[in-house]
Order: structure tokens, then sequence, then C-alpha cells
């Protein structure tokens, strides 16, 4: 009578000889590579602070990237690097080269937005009003930058490509109370409309807060995003980025 170890024997040699074995460990042991874009003041760089930090230091908006920089994350024991891009307008060069650089090899794109609640150097007057309030007319212009930034790149990496597309929508602690019409807006709204061929990669879309931070310092929270609801958005953003990374390309 043929053992339970036996068969289990058997199985292990027909997964091995047929290179199943072989996959399966090349996946775990390969580096998945992940491109991060986004305009300026959404939150990217937090963003990834936040992939391996339960509670980031808040990272002032007069700080920016400037580069390309790289970081190498274990997300449940898979491996990934991920390519930080400067968002600022004047750095489109250097955005457009690391996408062209590396559009043949990524495994995901994570493309970062905020519902226009972008935070500059020099864009607290224009943010705030003389009572407090948030300026509806600052965000909406962001949310017109959002969608300038996705025509940038939406043709060189939109469209039939062997990768996933997975749209963050950051600072969930300010807009929550709207929350219905953010997802409205990313998912088949303005935005989604101007994705061009990027509507090909069906993006999957999923609130993130790094921080609880006041906009600028000064503008309200929503008051309705707790830390229970912060902890929730990373766990599914984790699941997300491991759940895209392992279906492949549209393509696969």
């Amino acid at each position: 009578m043929t053992t339970e170890i036996e068969i289990a024997k058997q199985i292990y040699d027909l997964a091995k000889e047929q290179g199943w074995i072989k996959q399966l460990l090349s996946i775990y042991k390969k580096k998945h590579k992940v491109l991060v874009l986004g305009s300026s003041g959404v939150g990217k760089t937090n963003l990834l602070q936040s992939l391996t930090q339960l509670l980031p230091e808040v990272i002032h908006y007069s700080t920016r990237t400037t580069g390309t920089p790289k970081s190498s994350i274990e997300i449940k024991s898979i491996p990934f690097v991920f390519i930080d891009t400067p968002g600022q307008e004047n750095h489109e060069s250097v955005r457009k080269a690391a996408i062209r650089e590396h559009c043949g090899s990524l495994d995901l794109v994570i493309n970062v937005v905020c519902y226009g609640y972008h935070e500059y150097a020099r864009g607290k007057e224009q943010a705030i009003t003389n009572s407090g309030k948030i300026n509806p007319e600052y965000v909406k212009a962001n949310r017109e930058r959002e969608i300038d930034a996705v025509q940038e790149w939406n043709n060189i990496l939109g469209g039939n490509a062997p990768y996933r597309l997975l749209t963050v929508i950051t600072k969930a602690d300010i807009w929550w109370n709207s929350r219905e019409d953010v997802y409205d807006h990313y998912e088949k709204g303005e935005y989604f409309q101007n994705l061009g061929a990027a509507q090909q990669l069906t993006p999957v879309i999923t609130p993130h807060s790094s921080v609880f931070h006041k906009f600028y310092g000064i503008g309200s929270l929503s008051g309705n995003f707790d830390e229970q609801d912060r902890t929730l958005a990373r766990a599914n953003l984790l699941k997300s980025i491991v759940e895209l990374v392992g279906k492949g390309g549209i393509n696969d």
C-alpha cells in the first residue's frame, strides 16, 4: 500500500520535473519592481515609509523628492523594489526618464493621488482662507493637476501592458467625510475618464492615511477617520500590492 509520504514524494517529484517548484521559488526570490508616480505634494514618500513603519513621522511639505530613490522592502516575506519619482512640474524630464527606463520591467505601478489636498512649500496662503477654512478653488485646481500628471504618463505606461495599476488615495484622514464623492471621482468620474489608455489596466482603488496630519497644520481633519480606519487602510494597501503582483500583468 502506498503511504502518504510516498504519495507526497511523488507529487513533489512531478512538480519538480514540470518546473513548478522552480517557478514558486523564483516568485519569492525575485524582487518585484514597483514604480511610484503622483504629482507633487500628494504624500508619495510618506506612503513608502508607511509600508515599513506603523506610524511614520510627518514629512514637512517643504521637503521634496528630486531624484528617483529606490527602496528595498519586504511585504509578507516577498521582496519588492519601490522606485519613487519627483512630482514637481520642473522635474518632468527626470520623471519621464525613470518611466521609460523601467516600463519594460515593472510588476506594478502605484499612482498616488489625494483628491486635491496637495501641500507645497509655498501653498499655505492659497490653500487656507483668512477664516482658517480650506479654499475649495485650491483643492479643485490640484485635482486638475492630478489629471495633467496622468496624461503625462498614460500613453507610455497605459494600454496593453504586462503590469498592474494601483491608485492610492492618500490623506483619507482629511477627506473621509466625502468618501463617496472621492471614490466616484477616481473610479468612474472625471479622473477615471482622463486615464486614457491606462483605463485598460483596470486600476484598483484603495484609500490610505500614512499619518494623522491637519492640512498645512491648520485645516481640520474629517473627525470620522480613526486609528482603526488607518490601520485597516494600511492592511488593505499591503494586501492589494501583494495580490496585484501575484496576479501578474493583464496579459498573463
